[in-house]
């Protein structure tokens, strides 16, 4: 069944989403259709159509509601597994409790206010109690252009309180893109929260992020800890020594990233320590041409690698 059915088909409430909406969850979400186990939290109940059209997509799944208007607890039904907790999805505590009730879960939707602060406190508490393998989608991001949802709206003051485009949920958002790519950080400070493992949540657990009219999925799963500039896919490899980005020195494996791997383990090095190294390995073999203000080495000759 594909979601725009479950639409037509569901059995209460009233929908309001976007379109292409549907077919972008089928894409994203095929791969939970016959968990027997599933859980579904969507933040945002108002006219309770869609968790019945989650009920109807995910016949097995428990779905649960979170919203801060009382009148969505008309929705809750225990013959269909539906429950509604009512709450503010910025209230660490209120989110604590349906964590413990509910949680953790598979699939996480936030249809909710839409404000900035919600979004990104939700998120950054919620993903958290995603699993492994889970989802996190956020619905109608169009909202975080507009200034009235950049803060609380009952206290939007374009003047006191003037619209940051910087510090709105879609940057929150497009940064968590540059964190898929933390192995490649640069700087000192990051190479010692790489060594150290003590990398954020986003850094080890998001595994990737969709960006679409509106709408943002996140996958949670973890990735390797140990990734490094590519040299797994030289170090040991028969060919290595044909590799131009890969210099031997004193039976330790160099790659022009700056990063030494030796027999035994593979260890880091300092961009300063890395540059000594090379002017060294210059100055022992002169067939080894380091080229001034880059990061690479040209090699005049293959064999005297």
């Amino acid at each position: 069944m594909k979601l725009i059915d479950a639409l037509k088909n569901r059995e209460r409430g009233a929908v309001i989403k976007h379109d292409h909406f549907f077919s972008v969850y089928d894409s994203h979400l095929y791969q939970y259709k016959n968990k027997s186990d599933l859980k579904v939290l969507e933040i945002g109940v108002y006219n309770g159509g869609s968790l019945y059209m989650w009920k109807k997509y995910f016949p097995q799944a428990k779905i649960v509601g979170i919203d801060i208007d009382p009148y969505t607890t008309r929705w809750r039904s225990d013959n269909h597994n539906i429950r509604v907790y009512i709450g503010d999805q910025c209230d660490i505590k209120f989110l604590q409790k349906v964590v413990d009730n509910e949680g953790p879960f598979d699939l996480i939707i936030d249809d909710g206010g839409h404000e900035n602060s919600q979004i990104v406190t939700s998120l950054d508490f919620l993903f958290d109690h995603l699993k492994q393998g889970g989802t996190y989608v956020v619905e109608d991001t169009f909202a975080s252009y507009y200034p009235e949802y950049s803060c609380d709206r009952d206290e939007y003051d374009p003047i006191l309180k003037p619209f940051n485009p910087k510090k709105t949920s879609m940057e929150f958002l497009k940064n968590i893109t540059d964190k898929l790519n933390c192995w490649a950080y640069r700087d000192e400070e990051a190479k010692q929260l790489k060594k150290t493992g003590k990398l954020d949540k986003y850094e080890t657990d998001a595994f990737s992020v969709h960006f679409y009219d509106s709408i943002v999925f996140i996958q949670k799963f973890p990735r390797p800890n140990d990734k490094s500039f590519g040299e797994d896919k030289w170090y040991d490899h028969p060919d290595k020594i044909k590799e131009f980005g890969l210099i031997e020195l004193n039976g330790s494996y160099y790659n022009f990233y700056g990063f030494v791997k030796t027999a035994d383990n593979g260890v880091s090095v300092t961009e300063e320590k890395y540059s000594r190294l090379l002017k060294k390995m210059h100055s022992d073999n002169k067939d080894l041409h380091l080229m001034k203000g880059a990061k690479f080495l040209n090699f005049k000759d293959e064999k005297n690698i």
